[in-house]
């Protein structure tokens, strides 16, 4: 709704995903980031990465919840994006923006979904082989929860994947929407299809409104990922 800070990658930093990062988290430059930041305004930073020599078995894959959640999360926030483009951004073509850009706009969106959901895919077929590697190795410890989540999402992808594409076809209306594009046509009326000043302009409750619901299409696809999978929940 532009009305948080933006995230900051500084020069020569990067960020090891899939991860979650709060509005407002600034990397610093040359730093390396691995982890979940849930918190507002963060500054991340790390020195130079540590040597080391340890046993590794390819495929292991120590934390497949969170591998996994974060996967649905950010394919679920992608498809609330399209969502947003096809009932909000639409609305604002002109001169300034025209529809071959809207149209570009929207390809490399469906471009970025479906590579998401290809790479997610590659991720669950390779679970099969990583339980069945856990089994062969018999000084590995791995609880039989994790084993349950790998052989769930080997298992039951298809199903995962039918609810990301079940999601970005359905046009279901919902009270927050219909008020949020209210607005938005309000604000048009009002300030013209300059479409900086009309989001900037909305109040704070109609902000909550269109937040509130571009995050009923994120919780649902969650919702029923975890109905699918109800070993991560």
């Amino acid at each position: 709704m532009l009305n948080q800070r933006p995230i900051f990658l500084g020069g020569q930093g990067g960020l090891v995903g899939p991860c979650r990062l709060e509005f407002g988290t600034v990397i610093a430059a040359g730093s390396i980031f691995r982890k979940d930041e849930l918190r507002p305004e963060r500054l991340l930073f790390g020195g130079n990465g540590k040597s080391g020599n340890i046993p590794f078995m390819p495929g292991k894959y120590y934390n497949i919840k969170r591998i996994t959640m974060n996967n649905i999360i950010y394919i679920a926030n992608l498809i609330a994006l399209e969502h947003w483009y096809t009932h909000v951004r639409s609305q604002f073509l002109s001169d300034d923006f025209p529809e071959p850009l809207f149209d570009g706009l929207k390809e490399k969106l469906d471009m970025a979904i479906g590579e998401r959901i290809h790479r997610f895919k590659a991720l669950s077929q390779k679970m099969s082989e990583s339980v069945r590697a856990y089994q062969y190795h018999e000084k590995e410890n791995e609880s039989n929860l994790v084993l349950q989540q790998k052989n769930e999402l080997y298992k039951r992808w298809t199903e995962l994947e039918e609810n990301f594409k079940s999601h970005r076809n359905t046009e279901e209306k919902t009270s927050l929407r219909d008020v949020f594009l209210e607005k938005i046509d309000i604000g048009i009326k009002t300030s013209g299809k300059d479409y900086i000043s009309v989001i900037k302009e909305l109040s704070i409750e109609d902000k909550n409104a269109g937040t509130g619901w571009l995050q009923e299409i994120v919780d649902s696809i969650i919702a029923e990922a975890l109905k699918i999978m109800p070993s991560f929940t």
